[in-house]
């Protein structure tokens, strides 16, 4: 679990989870999984037609990797670039925190590598 030092180092990028309830409803849909947690789907609140990918990363994997992940959330916030997918927001509760970002419908990033490797060596 994240110790109160750790926290205060992301504290400026994250919200509570009261704020995310009022701006989107997580899906059960699963997208992915990773080392610190799993992908899913949301939609806006708004625009029930928008819909984002909810990367929910555990506090307690996530410990020990604060700093990388402080850094990552600072580079998140100041990029905005159309080759790279936009983050909006991050929010947090007890146990995880939701990193709110762009939904690319399609493949997985290494599916299409694979796919263009494959090609390439055709």
């Amino acid at each position: 679990m994240l110790r109160a030092s750790q926290v205060q180092l992301i504290r400026k990028y994250v919200k509570s989870m009261d704020a995310m309830k009022n701006k989107y409803i997580i899906k059960s849909k699963l997208l992915g999984t990773g080392s610190f947690g799993k992908v899913l789907i949301a939609e806006s609140i708004a625009d029930p037609s928008k819909e984002f990918a909810v990367k929910i990363v555990s506090k307690e994997l996530l410990a020990e990797n604060i700093v990388c992940f402080r850094e990552l959330l600072g580079r998140l916030t100041s990029i905005s670039h159309p080759c790279v997918i936009s983050y909006y927001d991050v929010y947090e509760n007890d146990s995880n925190i939701y990193l709110i970002m762009e939904y690319f419908k399609g493949k997985q990033l290494l599916d299409l590598m694979i796919s263009y490797t494959n090609t390439e060596k055709g």
